[in-house]
C-alpha cells in the first residue's frame, strides 16, 4: 500500500502511531500535541508528504472546480490543440518539480 493509498482510506499506522505517540507525550494538552506532531512531521519527508498531498489535491480540486463552473457561466470551454495540451503538460510538470525543490530547500 503507498502513502495516498493509506491516507485515502485512514489505515496509516506510522501517522497514527506518530499521533498516539505525541498525544501521550503532550497528555491533555492538544495544542502541544499538533506542535509536536508538526516538528516531527516536517522532519519526516515521507509523513510530510502523505500529509499535505491529499490536502494540495483537494484545494486544487475545488479552485478547478470554480474555474469551470466561471467557464461555464461565459460559455463552452475552448477545444486546446494536442500541442497545446503537450505545452501546459511540460509547464505543469515544471511548476511542480519546483515546488517540490522549493519545499526541499526549506527543511
Amino acid at each position: 500500500m503507498n502513502g495516498s493509498e493509506q491516507t485515502a482510506d485512514g489505515s496509516d499506522t506510522e501517522l497514527a502511531a506518530l499521533a498516539d505517540e505525541c498525544r501521550r507525550e503532550a497528555g491533555s494538552d492538544i495544542v502541544l500535541a499538533v506542535d509536536l506532531m508538526i516538528e516531527r512531521v516536517q522532519g519526516n519527508e515521507p509523513l510530510h508528504r502523505r500529509l499535505v498531498d491529499p490536502l494540495t489535491r483537494n484545494a486544487c480540486v475545488d479552485w478547478l472546480k470554480r474555474s469551470y463552473a466561471d467557464a461555464q457561466e461565459c460559455g463552452p470551454l475552448p477545444c486546446l490543440s494536442a500541442a497545446e495540451l503537450k505545452a501546459r503538460g511540460r509547464a505543469r510538470a515544471e511548476v511542480t518539480r519546483q515546488l517540490t525543490e522549493t519545499l526541499r530547500t526549506r527543511r
